[in-house]
């Protein structure tokens, strides 16, 4: 086994340099992948080589193709190593077993010309099939290092903006978010992304590894969905936001996801809502909510769903109704905040008087929002969870933001 001649070249100090150097480097292993495992099955074809030749250049081609994805994805978590551990390589040779069982049997039919699926087309599932060894490399340590006294590692499934989601992804980042994300034990049964889902290879999912006390997150009533019931509304809420001048971009417009909708702003904002849920879910473009929405400082968010119900789970019940308002000038508030505050390297929050939307950026790169707060007097940043702050240090992660008043919360 053979690091690429680029393993140990320098990395991005951060996710986002990382991703832009790394998903380019694996679309082009991914389609070299493809043209080489293609030709190994037009030799088939055309009688030059049996299947069992087949077979041995297939194991080798394969292999070196599914080392250079995890490495990719290696990289993108910030590791630099031509070098692999006894856990990396008992990993990739049992993952490259597996996909040559397969194999196998697809070289067997080659040559008695049995199957309905176009030949090409099917070598190329193996070529698709690399991103479960990219998404391996980039969210986890094969050694098995610790996490520290009272902690484990948890694997939080995250989509990919701007992709088609199958039912069994959209499951598993329910179900990671209901039980605070999986152990390596619950992501190993269910599958890394592109296993064990309708989707299959054509997955493109992540999966993020963060650091939890042991236990945390699992109790099933605390973290289900919400099934929230507010009062009726009696009176529109306007909110008055103060001018908003082209704000600064500190990401580049290509970190936009390719083809993806981004939300055009209303004229100046008096908003009434009817229902909340409903007019914020009509201007990010539906159910999905696929409209990227831009932040001052920021070309493009993500607005989830999960975050919205999240944010009504976690506010205490006399907060609710408040912030359920609100939902519909989220958009709004993160274009023309009073103020931004950083949490953490990657968690800002976006304040309007008491109401403040927190963003965090996700595993690719792409800042989503986490959460939105009624602070009231409380500090920004006070209400994120600990694990959403883990790379917050020094100053200013103890921001504490003026109120209307001057005054210091």
């Amino acid at each position: 086994m053979t690091a690429p001649s680029w393993a140990a070249d320098p990395v991005g100090r951060n996710r986002t340099l990382r991703n832009a150097e790394s998903l380019p480097r694996y679309a082009e292993i991914e389609a070299r992948a493809a043209s080489s495992f293609q030709g190994i099955v037009a030799r088939i074809e055309s009688k030059e080589i049996g299947s069992r030749e087949a077979s041995a250049l297939m194991r080798e081609s394969l292999l070196d193709f599914e080392t250079e994805a995890f490495v990719a994805g290696r990289r993108a978590r910030g590791v630099r190593s031509s070098e692999f551990t006894d856990g990396e390589i008992a990993m990739l040779a049992d993952r490259n077993a597996r996909q040559m069982e397969f194999f196998d049997r697809f070289a067997g039919d080659v040559v008695a010309g049995r199957g309905r699926m176009d030949y090409a087309d099917r070598a190329e599932l193996y070529a698709k099939g690399l991103w479960s060894l990219y998404t391996r490399g980039e969210s986890h340590d094969w050694n098995g290092d610790d996490p520290g006294e009272g902690y484990e590692w948890r694997f939080l499934w995250h989509m990919e903006p701007g992709a088609e989601h199958c039912g069994d992804c959209r499951k598993r980042l329910d179900d990671s978010l209901k039980m605070g994300g999986f152990t390596y034990d619950e992501i190993a049964a269910r599958g890394w992304p592109g296993e064990n889902t309708i989707c299959g290879v054509n997955c493109r999912c992540h999966v993020e590894r963060v650091k939890k006390r042991i236990g945390a997150g699992r109790d099933a009533e605390r973290n289900a969905l919400p099934r929230v019931v507010t009062p009726a509304l009696t009176a529109p809420l306007t909110v008055d936001l103060p001018p908003s001048p082209e704000p600064p971009h500190d990401l580049p417009p290509s970190s936009i996801p390719a083809g993806m909708p981004v939300f055009q702003a209303p004229a100046p904002i008096a908003v009434t809502f009817e229902p909340p849920r409903d007019e914020l879910r009509k201007l990010l473009g539906g159910a999905g909510h696929p409209v990227l929405v831009p932040a001052q400082g920021l070309p493009a968010v993500r607005i989830p769903v999960e975050a919205v119900d999240r944010s009504l789970l976690q506010a205490a019940p006399e907060d609710r109704p408040m912030i359920e308002r609100a939902l519909p000038i989220i958009p709004d508030i993160l274009r023309s905040p009073e103020r931004v505050v950083p949490i953490g390297r990657d968690v800002r929050a976006f304040a309007v008087g008491p109401l403040a939307v927190v963003l965090r950026r996700n595993p690719v790169g792409l800042w989503e929002m986490l959460t939105a707060l009624y602070v009231g007097d409380e500090s920004v940043g006070s209400d994120v969870p600990e694990s959403d702050r883990e790379n917050a240090s020094g100053p200013e992660s103890r921001n504490r933001v003026p109120n209307r008043r001057g005054g210091a919360r």
